[in-house]
């Protein structure tokens, strides 16, 4: 590893055969039956309906808050049509009488989406009642049955995204993100949802379920620079048939 891929580190998943993360051995819990794929790295998780809870104040914490960075490879090799595909999400977006909601997702819009075909997509609500919904120019319909890294990285007033180490679009704002609001008090209070729409009152609709394997998830509790995201997915990256002709996998080290 990178000092840089280490360095404010509070929760990494491998998947190698476990849920179990690797810097504070918190277990996921599946909602359906853990399938482990050939991931990334080593093994990968399937979703494709299988969802998914993280149980962490801290992270909980982490993600209302303003400052941290999220990263993870997906490969999808049949993705929905018109669905959107929802991975990772802590949500609501429906107001209440009071108006309390909020929260994020990361989601991939279906391959046939009228206006953003197979694009990422990070959602969260700032300013109190204003969503933030940005879409990604990269498109996984170019990358079908391919890794691809994802990394999220927000600030006070924004955030970068990344797709496969370069950055894909920067959004700002002139004023700061709202913490989620009607989890408070519910069985879900602490909790982040892995695999499809996580909301205040339990998980959503099946049609925004994930699709594919996901590998590698982290989270920090800060801000990637644009050199370490780039050396992160760099140092550590594996893909199959790299070379041609070969079924095996490969590192290329692209720093010393």
């Amino acid at each position: 590893y990178l000092e840089g891929s280490v360095k404010g580190l509070i929760a990494h998943w491998k998947f190698d055969g476990n849920l179990v993360d690797e810097i504070s051995s918190l277990a996921l819990t599946p909602i359906n039956s853990a399938i482990y794929q050939d991931g990334i790295f080593n093994k990968g998780l399937t979703t494709d309906g299988n969802k998914f809870i993280i149980e962490s104040s801290t992270l909980r914490n982490l993600v209302d808050g303003n400052t941290w960075t999220i990263s993870f490879w997906i490969n999808i090799a049949v993705p929905e049509t018109s669905s959107t595909m929802i991975y990772l999400s802590r949500f609501d977006s429906s107001a209440a009488a009071n108006g309390l909601r909020g929260g994020f997702n990361v989601a991939v819009m279906g391959s046939s989406h009228g206006t953003y075909p197979g694009k990422l997509r990070f959602e969260r609500l700032y300013d109190s009642a204003t969503w933030s919904t940005n879409y990604t120019t990269f498109s996984f319909n170019n990358y079908l049955n391919k890794w691809v890294n994802c990394v999220i990285v927000c600030f006070a007033t924004g955030f970068s995204v990344y797709m496969n180490g370069s950055l894909d679009s920067t959004v700002t704002h002139n004023s700061s993100w709202v913490a989620t609001q009607r989890f408070t008090g519910t069985a879900y209070e602490n909790q982040i949802g892995i695999g499809g729409l996580f909301m205040h009152s339990g998980w959503g609709s099946s049609t925004n379920d994930g699709h594919g394997d996901i590998d590698d998830l982290r989270f920090y509790d800060r801000e990637l620079s644009a050199e370490e995201v780039e050396k992160l997915y760099y140092a550590q990256y594996i893909q199959k048939g790299s070379i041609s002709g070969s079924t095996d996998k490969y590192i290329a080290f692209k720093y010393n």
